[in-house]
């Protein structure tokens, strides 16, 4: 009869540690890659209201090199409005600010966006969260997710 080894509470502690340290160990030998040869991070933003403008301060603020390059609003026309408001303050030229209520197709069109802020309605995010995954972005999107 043949009988199997078990592993001990204290070998699999061991293994794990061994693994865990040569992971450990390659991950700093590895050469960091950057995807674009940048480290500015552009992020677009949609929907411009209270919890967008919120969001991309919060993102400006969080380290050097963000800065927010379009924006995309359901409801922007007139210059009251928050995508104006948001234009100036992070100065986003006009060929870059979108409104309607397809304007979040131009904004995921561009390609030297690294990041999209999902801040629209939650009825509105189903359809621009599907396009942006389809477009291959990374995206930041709060709940609720869709109503």
């Amino acid at each position: 009869m043949v009988q199997k080894h078990k592993f001990t509470r204290r070998e699999f502690l061991q293994s794990s540690a061994v693994t865990a340290g040569t992971l450990a160990l390659s991950q700093m030998a590895a050469p960091f890659a950057h995807a674009r040869g940048s480290d500015t991070m552009r992020v677009g933003v949609i929907g411009c209201g209270g919890r967008g403008n919120g969001a991309a301060s919060d993102c400006v603020n969080s380290s050097p090199g963000v800065e927010i390059v379009a924006l995309a609003d359901a409801f922007g026309s007139g210059t009251g409005t928050h995508i104006q408001g948001m234009k100036n303050r992070f100065r986003v030229p006009d060929n870059r600010c979108f409104t309607g209520l397809d304007s979040y197709k131009n904004l995921l069109a561009l390609d030297d966006i690294n990041l999209v802020i999902i801040a629209s309605p939650p009825g509105f995010k189903p359809p621009q969260f599907a396009e942006a995954i389809k477009r291959g972005k990374n995206v930041f999107m709060e709940k609720p997710v869709a109503t």
